[in-house]
Parts: C-alpha cells; sequence; structure tokens
C-alpha cells in the first residue's frame, strides 16, 4: 500500500500535476491582489525604460491587464530605427485608446533623435518623432533627447511644435542646432513650450533661446561645449544671467560687489570645454584663456543672493560618442529612479533634493 501511494507521488504524470498546482497557486496568490496594489508595485518596477514593461506584457492576460497603465510609465526610444518607432506609435494608439478607464501614461521618455543623412529622405524619420512628441506631450514628466550627430537648420520642419504642461525636467545633449523647436531662432521667443520645467541640463551654447521656453527653470546645466565656440558661449551666458563678469566691480573691492540675483535661475553649472591643442598658440587659445578667466570670475562672485555658479573644470579627455551616450542613459535612468543623476556632478543637487524635484509617478 504504501509501496504503490510511493510510486504514485513519483510517477510524472502526478509530478506534473504537483508543479501544474503549484504554479497556479502561485499566479493566483499575485493576481489575486487588489488592483490598486499591484499597480503601486508595477509602477516602481517599471522605471527601467521598459524592460519590466515588456515582461509584464507577457507574464499572463491577467498581469498583462493590470499592469497596462503602467507599463508604458518609462520608455527608451531610438528613432533610427523607423520601423520600431512606427509599431511603438501603434501600440501605444491602441493601448490609448478612450475606451479605457484609465489612460496610458508615458511619465519619462529618453528619445534618440534621427541621425540626417543624404542618401535617405529624411522627412519620415522627422515626421515620426514629431507624432510621438504629440503623443506623449500632455503627460511626461521628464524628457531627454539625445542626438548622435547633427540636425541641418535646413531640414525643414521643426520637430517639437507642442507644449508640455507637466514637464519638470528636459535634457538635451548634443544637439546644437536649436531649429528643432520653432522661436529658438528668432529674437522674440513663440510661447514658452516648457512652462513647468524646473531642471533643464543642455548640450549646446544656444542656451538662451531654451531658457526662454523654460521661463520656471530653477537649475540649468550646460556640457559638451567646444572651444570654438567660446564667444557664443559667454553672449548667451551673458544674456541669460542679465549680467557679466564685466559688469564686476575691479578685483580688490570687495566692499563695493553689487548684490546679483536671477527671475527664476537659482543654480547655474557650466562644464569648461577641453582646451585646444598645445600646439595651437593662436586665436584659439586666446578666446578659450579669456572664457575661462570669465567663467572663473563668475563663480568666484561673492555678491550673489539666492543664486550660484559652478564651474566644471576637471575633465583630461572627451569622450566618445558611445561613452557620452551611455553616460546620458545612466545619468537619466538614475534620475527618474530618486537620484541626482546629472546634477550629482555639479555639486548643487543632493540625491534627496533630486528625489524631491521630481514628481510622483502618478
Amino acid at each position: 500500500m504504501k509501496s504503490n501511494a510511493l510510486h504514485q507521488l513519483s510517477s510524472p504524470l502526478v509530478a506534473s500535476e504537483a508543479e501544474s498546482k503549484a504554479e497556479k497557486s502561485r499566479h493566483t496568490s499575485i493576481e489575486g491582489f487588489p488592483l490598486e496594489i499591484l499597480e503601486r508595485i508595477f509602477k516602481y518596477a517599471c522605471l527601467d525604460g521598459g524592460p519590466t514593461g515588456c515582461s509584464l506584457s507577457r507574464t499572463s492576460k491577467a498581469i498583462r491587464a493590470a499592469s497596462r497603465t503602467t507599463r508604458f510609465l518609462s520608455v527608451i526610444l531610438d528613432a533610427n530605427d523607423p520601423d520600431l518607432l512606427e509599431a511603438f506609435l501603434a501600440l501605444y494608439s491602441e493601448q490609448s485608446v478612450a475606451t479605457y478607464a484609465h489612460r496610458c501614461w508615458i511619465r519619462h521618455l529618453h528619445f534618440t533623435m534621427p541621425r540626417y543623412a543624404n542618401t535617405v529622405d529624411n522627412a519620415p524619420r522627422f515626421a515620426g518623432a514629431r507624432r510621438l512628441f504629440h503623443a506623449v506631450s500632455d503627460g511626461l514628466y521628464t524628457l531627454a533627447i539625445h542626438s548622435d550627430g547633427q540636425i541641418p537648420s535646413h531640414h525643414g520642419n521643426p520637430v517639437i511644435t507642442c507644449h508640455f504642461p507637466v514637464l519638470r525636467e528636459l535634457s538635451v545633449v548634443p544637439l546644437a542646432n536649436p531649429s528643432i523647436i520653432p522661436g529658438l531662432d528668432e529674437d522674440i521667443p513663440s510661447e514658452p513650450l516648457f512652462p513647468a520645467v524646473t531642471h533643464l541640463q543642455l548640450g549646446s551654447y544656444t542656451i538662451a533661446r531654451w531658457v526662454d521656453h523654460a521661463p520656471r527653470s530653477t537649475h540649468l546645466l550646460v556640457q559638451d561645449l567646444k572651444y570654438w565656440d567660446c564667444p557664443n558661449i559667454m553672449d548667451n551666458l551673458t544674456e541669460v544671467l542679465g549680467f557679466s563678469p564685466a559688469d564686476f566691480p575691479p578685483f580688490g573691492k570687495v566692499n563695493t560687489q553689487p548684490a546679483l540675483t536671477h527671475p527664476h535661475l537659482r543654480r547655474v553649472a557650466l562644464e569648461m570645454p577641453l582646451a585646444p591643442a598645445h600646439d595651437n598658440s593662436g586665436e584659439d587659445s586666446h578666446l578659450y584663456v579669456g572664457l575661462w578667466f570669465a567663467l572663473t570670475r563668475l563663480a568666484n562672485y561673492s555678491g550673489y543672493v539666492g543664486f550660484k555658479f559652478t564651474l566644471l573644470d576637471d575633465r583630461k579627455e572627451l569622450p566618445t560618442p558611445e561613452e557620452r551616450r551611455d553616460r546620458f542613459k545612466t545619468q537619466w535612468l538614475d534620475r527618474i529612479q530618486g537620484g541626482p543623476g546629472c546634477w550629482a556632478e555639479t555639486g548643487t543637487l543632493s540625491a534627496g533634493a533630486a528625489a524631491e524635484a521630481v514628481p510622483a509617478n502618478k
């Protein structure tokens, strides 16, 4: 009798049934949770740019349904793969139809701009980028735009033509050409496209027009500058700040330093471009030394009120495009998960303050 019972327990059929029941029990224990609890769990799990959301959609029908509103919370997309971009737009449109009680929000987007190529028709690729921004602009909290190459100003239509009403953090690195946004190359900017942005990270000397579109920005980080842009860097910075080292009193006149502040910026950090080659003793070196001197004076000025300027000047070599791209993505992921992200390098934002700066991922 006992021998027969042991034989039944050890048979493949019984073992298979036992495993099936255990698997069903595991699914039941998870799927039996209240939807509100599951959504809260999925909300924190889906801050990795998409892999977890994809996995949840394949787990089971119940988990797929329960995670519908959170699977798209953070997304990493590359417009250089037009088929993938079109497939994503179709999927997101399907999941965001009005018949659902709750919309699928994309709160954090890391987007790689399409490379401009003279050998192909670029219009469809940039059109796909425009459709993406229109689809997600009203719900984004963070937007990181990366470009592997320059976008000529004559390529035609701007890529960003919509408003981002709740966007809090905007990073555009590197992207020297401001023509992706209308109004950035005009003296009078259009209505601000980023009215709620507080943290602005730019990889361009054309910072003045970007700040015009972010009138509530409190933190500004400028990176990926080139030494041949020295005159433009100082001109743009002066336009943004409203003052320059030329307005400072002479050295030694400490008691005569006027109080200076800014209407909305509280922290500005600028990464000094790498110096020209040692054998370059001409105009480039002269302009570089002049820029370094002016920025050092800005950083050391003691008359600021509610404002701080930080000069980042410790780079020894220029990162490769791959290193720059990986660093940009890693910092963005760290930021949306509650870390300081790129702001750790500036010394102006602690991890605690960083976590408070990004809204709750509702």
